[in-house]
């Protein structure tokens, strides 16, 4: 199969799984904004979306996710201690995946080995760290944090978001 049709049957499957597993825009924007803003209880989540008191399913894992892809150093699998241990100490309830450019690859290689050609031919490095948490997110779920970032507070009330 030329290596334009397989580009572009990958960008095909690719968009179906972001547009699979993205929210309405109205959600993001309500989660962005009151999350930013205060501190929140899966209560106030609740009363926000008008789930019954009964209905405060959590629907979103307790896992959160980073991408560290060490360009200049491959070899180094190490992301900066301050900004894992924020995110474990903030939510020490978590499970927490760090994904280096080694275990990048062997998950797309184990989980989504017909993509495996895409993501090697990718040009950009950054290419693989955009498509790597779209298929983090569609087979694990739970949160992802940029490293830039970090956790500053508790990620708990973002489980009880509803499905857009």
């Amino acid at each position: 199969m030329p290596v334009v049709t397989v580009r572009f049957l990958g960008l095909v499957a690719l968009s179906a799984v972001i547009l699979l597993s993205i929210p309405n825009i109205r959600t993001m924007v309500q989660i962005a904004h009151y999350f930013a803003s205060s501190s929140l209880t899966p209560a106030d989540v609740a009363s926000t979306f008008n789930i019954p008191s009964e209905g405060k399913d959590q629907f979103i894992p307790k896992i959160i996710h980073q991408i560290y892809h060490n360009w200049e150093d491959p070899s180094n699998e190490t992301i900066p201690a301050d900004v894992r241990q924020a995110c474990i100490t903030t939510n020490p309830d978590f499970e927490y995946r760090l994904w280096t450019i080694n275990s990048s690859r062997q998950f797309i290689e184990t989980h989504y080995e017909w993509f495996l050609n895409a993501y090697d031919s990718y040009t950009c490095p950054v290419q693989r760290v955009n498509t790597l948490r779209c298929f983090l997110m569609r087979h694990y779920g739970g949160i992802y944090i940029d490293p830039n970032y970090g956790c500053a507070r508790d990620l708990e009330p973002l489980l009880y978001y509803p499905r857009g």
